[in-house]
């Protein structure tokens, strides 16, 4: 097995021993490990003994934004006419917008007039022709990089920030507003982002992200199952090869996940690291 980009979202683990022993049986079963910010690598030295794990970019950035856009193209998107700010919000506040609705029209990225959850393709190309993007989520500022909008992004205190900081430092610029009660025009409209700098930074970024898959996925895969002191955790689990699909030439295969764990069965689907499908299924 083969981890990319894992990320544990937090500075410190929280676990009892139990659970950290259980987590280390689980991590020695890859064969390669590599994490997305350097918080990661630092609870892989420290909690699990793991050193000079590789810190890559997030899978979502091996991509450039014309590789997006067949998503947009498979609809007929339209998009409003002029300039206008977009937000993407998980922590919903529109009402922190008010003073930037007297310069630009403000448009959510997440619903639309009616309140219902846009599709992912109206997401990419709301991003793609904003004027500027406000979010507090780690993959609007990645795509607002993707598609080099000037941006700036909230932190939260219900989530992570680690992820938020190492991709700062990605792009060396520090977009971070960390009071979101004290947005003003200033932060969005003063400082704007060198793109041809990121740009350079990105493409170093996801030729090492690639040079990382190309590398790890010559390893012969080693079964390693758990001990047998973890069945009654999980009673049975298995990994399959789904279907070989290729991104840029380099073969990668979706990961099944199948285990049974008291009345009920779970299925979980991952390709580069991310959940794409989790189901249960009582039994």
């Amino acid at each position: 097995m083969l981890s990319y980009a894992a990320s544990f979202g937090v500075s410190e683990l929280t676990m009892n021993p139990k659970e950290l022993e259980y987590a280390k049986h689980c991590i020695d079963r890859f064969d390669a490990f590599s994490v997305r910010e350097h918080s990661g690598a630092y609870i892989m030295k420290k909690y699990f003994g793991k050193e000079n794990i590789p810190i890559v970019c997030d899978p979502t950035m091996l991509l450039n934004a014309e590789d997006y856009q067949e998503i947009i193209d498979f609809k007929n998107l339209t998009v409003p006419d002029g300039e206008y700010v977009v937000y993407y919000f998980l922590d919903e506040e529109p009402g922190i917008l008010l003073n930037f609705q007297k310069k630009y029209p403000v448009i959510n990225a997440h619903k639309d007039e009616q309140g219902n959850y846009r599709t992912f393709g109206e997401w990419l190309n709301l991003i793609k022709n904003a004027k500027y993007v406000i979010t507090d989520s780690f993959h609007g500022s990645v795509f607002s990089i993707i598609y080099k909008k000037q941006f700036v992004t909230l932190t939260t205190k219900t989530r992570g920030n680690e992820r938020l900081d190492s991709l700062m430092k990605i792009i060396n610029n520090n977009r971070l507003i960390y009071d979101r009660n004290n947005l003003t025009e200033e932060h969005l409209f003063k400082e704007s982002i060198d793109y041809i700098e990121v740009e350079e930074r990105v493409l170093n970024i996801q030729h090492q992200g690639y040079e990382y898959l190309e590398k790890v996925l010559k390893i012969n895969p080693n079964m390693k199952l758990l001990s047998k002191s973890f069945n009654n955790t999980i009673t049975k689990e298995h990994a399959k090869y789904g279907e070989l699909i290729k991104i840029r030439g380099i073969p990668i295969v979706l990961m099944i996940f199948t285990y049974k764990k008291h009345n009920y069965k779970t299925k979980i689907i991952k390709i580069f690291g991310m959940t794409i499908l989790k189901y249960k299924k009582f039994i």
